[in-house]
């Protein structure tokens, strides 16, 4: 009487629900079936980073990004709109925190054995060096970030490896010169 349980009837409480919608929110995917484990999170959660969409989003937000820093560099837009635009970076460099965070948690240790992995990695742990007089310097990288464009665009990966496999046979044929000129 007056609402008081009894010992077999326990608390309906409705945590399964919010479980799955919480899990649902955080990855921008419906979970349909029950129970909600791990794999299954990992599953929707791998789906999303692979998702040739996400990669869409995410060249968008780095070419925003170097707009934003771009205009940044101006102390006539920095008066005016300086918190905003301050705010808009943070906001950038959050969703590209969660965006390596997630590739992390998917691919595990294939994440570090992947070079442009550990180059996306490092080019978003930029953004936290410190902003004192000393690290002032090494805080101007963050425009490394619009870098990330090469590990994003397939092509541009392309040019950049042949570059690179390049150089032993660049540098064979700057030893040559220097012995034809010493």
């Amino acid at each position: 009487p007056f609402g008081a349980k009894g010992l077999g009837e326990p608390a309906m409480t409705p945590s399964i629900a919010a479980v799955a919608n919480a899990v649902s929110i955080a990855l921008g995917a419906r979970v349909t079936e029950l129970p909600i484990t791990a794999e299954r999170v990992l599953a929707k959660l791998r789906a999303i980073v692979d998702d040739p969409r996400t990669d869409r989003v995410i060249m968008t937000l780095i070419i925003v990004n170097a707009v934003t820093l771009g205009l940044q560099t101006s102390k006539t837009v920095m008066s005016a709109y300086g918190p905003f635009l301050e705010l808009f970076d943070d906001i950038i460099v959050g969703i590209f925190v969660v965006e390596v965070a997630a590739r992390i948690l998917v691919h595990r240790t294939a994440f570090f054995r992947d070079p442009w992995s550990v180059f996306d990695f490092s080019v978003v742990a930029i953004a936290f060096l410190p902003a004192a007089e000393g690290f002032a310097v090494l805080r101007t990288l963050r425009v490394l970030r619009t870098l990330r464009l090469i590990s994003a665009v397939p092509r541009m990966r392309l040019v950049v490896e042949a570059l690179l496999s390049a150089i032993p046979g660049i540098s064979s044929i700057f030893a040559l010169l220097m012995l034809v000129f010493y």
